[in-house]
């Protein structure tokens, strides 16, 4: 169980934008993330394949981290994303 994680629960429920970059989706607590983010949060995976959360998130981008990130972060700079 990873520590903290009450605030890290509390922070998902009330963000407004989540991001989940390469992970498996099978690993509880955090496979489970994506089902405690707000509503109305923007979500986005990140990944170099579907994964068994993958249809719970808005944005999906399939490929390398070391150059989907960059872009995310240039989109988010830029205002638009959200």
């Amino acid at each position: 169980m990873p520590l903290g994680l009450g605030p890290i629960q509390e922070a998902l429920s009330g963000c407004w934008l989540f991001a989940a970059i390469g992970t498996s989706g099978v690993v509880y607590p955090a496979a489970g993330f994506i089902e405690q983010v707000s509503p109305f949060a923007y979500t986005i995976e990140i990944n170099k394949e579907a994964t068994g959360v993958s249809s719970g998130f808005f944005d999906r981008r399939t490929g390398n981290a070391t150059e989907c990130v960059p872009a995310l972060v240039e989109e988010l700079l830029a205002g638009s994303l959200v």
